[in-house]
């Protein structure tokens, strides 16, 4: 059950991040959003996600972008996830702080491109436990998003991109791609009742997933200047989840 729940959680990063609710929301640096999770129309989490403005990192100029996850639906499930990523969304540190079911692990991965290596540090503060090991992908590509970064990727690409094509991303301690499968031009109609232009991206993640999770997600960005994300969905083998922008106090 909680590899479920975490599966199903990378899935929500990528689509969280994308949701970004009113066509007249601020949708660059620095950023500051919340959504509701939502199944079957239940509320089962809330996910908030916040991007800094860019300064200086080892010599390059970078962001930092973080992304929190809650949810007792199921399994209790509490999620940090924190990373800087390059101008080009990149990724070169990556955090993870995840409880599951009062059971804790921080994984903490450090990209050295100058080695060609992936450092990892994985801590379980319960057990008094901390491991260290190094991942090698020096015959890989060599430019890695992580499950949030590569949004940004498609946001500042979208005049370009074209499917299908792959992104390389680092997700569950592994290399691995997301299939862009199909980008074609669809209104939406926002929660404000206004119809906009919209590019509809759907995806792929071609790696195993768990049962009951499906492998395809969908996103909806404006198409115009101000690349505002509309919407988005993941699919289940029964329904599917959607991302909806937390309603304003």
């Amino acid at each position: 059950m909680r590899k479920i729940v975490l599966a199903t959680y990378h899935i929500l990063l990528t689509c969280a991040v994308v949701f970004a609710g009113e066509h007249n929301l601020i949708t660059r640096p620095p950023l500051i959003v919340g959504f509701n999770v939502l199944y079957g129309g239940y509320k089962i989490g809330e996910v908030d996600f916040t991007q800094s403005g860019p300064y200086q990192y080892l010599n390059q100029t970078v962001t930092e972008l973080e992304c929190r996850v809650e949810s007792d639906a199921i399994i209790e499930h509490k999620g940090f996830y924190r990373s800087i990523v390059t101008e080009d969304y990149a990724v070169l540190y990556l955090k993870a702080d995840v409880t599951t079911a009062g059971k804790t692990r921080i994984d903490e991965y450090n990209f050295d491109y100058a080695s060609e290596k992936i450092h990892l540090q994985s801590d379980f503060p319960g057990e008094g436990k901390s491991t260290r090991c190094s991942i090698d992908f020096s015959d890989k590509d060599r430019r890695y998003f992580d499950m949030v970064s590569l949004i940004f990727r498609l946001r500042d690409g979208l005049d370009t991109l074209t499917a299908p094509f792959y992104i390389p991303v680092f997700v569950y301690s592994r290399l691995d791609s997301i299939l862009i499968e199909s980008i074609i031009d669809e209104p939406v109609t926002g929660q404000d009742g206004m119809t906009v232009a919209a590019k509809h991206i759907r995806a792929r993640i071609p790696f195993a997933t768990f049962p009951g999770i499906g492998d395809r997600f969908e996103i909806f960005i404006s198409d115009d200047d101000n690349r505002v994300p509309l919407k988005a969905a993941v699919q289940m083998a029964v329904g599917k989840i959607e991302i909806l922008p937390r309603p304003r106090e």
